[in-house]
């Protein structure tokens, strides 16, 4: 399996979230980059903003726990 590069993931999180930090992981750990920041749209319409974008990268947002 090919990962996503962090850039080309980075360009799709920028118009939703303005992030502080990133931790690279690994799909063994659950996943490949944790943003740490401040959402600038509404969590809604970040998220399917975001899905949809990432789709195409067979990845998808998670949710903070």
């Amino acid at each position: 399996m090919t990962l996503p590069d962090s850039e080309i993931i980075e360009y799709h999180y920028q118009p939703c979230f303005r992030y502080d930090d990133v931790t690279f992981g690994d799909p063994t750990k659950g996943f490949l980059l944790r943003y740490r920041g401040q959402l600038v749209l509404d969590s809604f319409e970040a998220y399917d903003q975001l899905a949809d974008a990432l789709a195409s990268l067979r990845n998808h947002p998670a949710l903070p726990y």
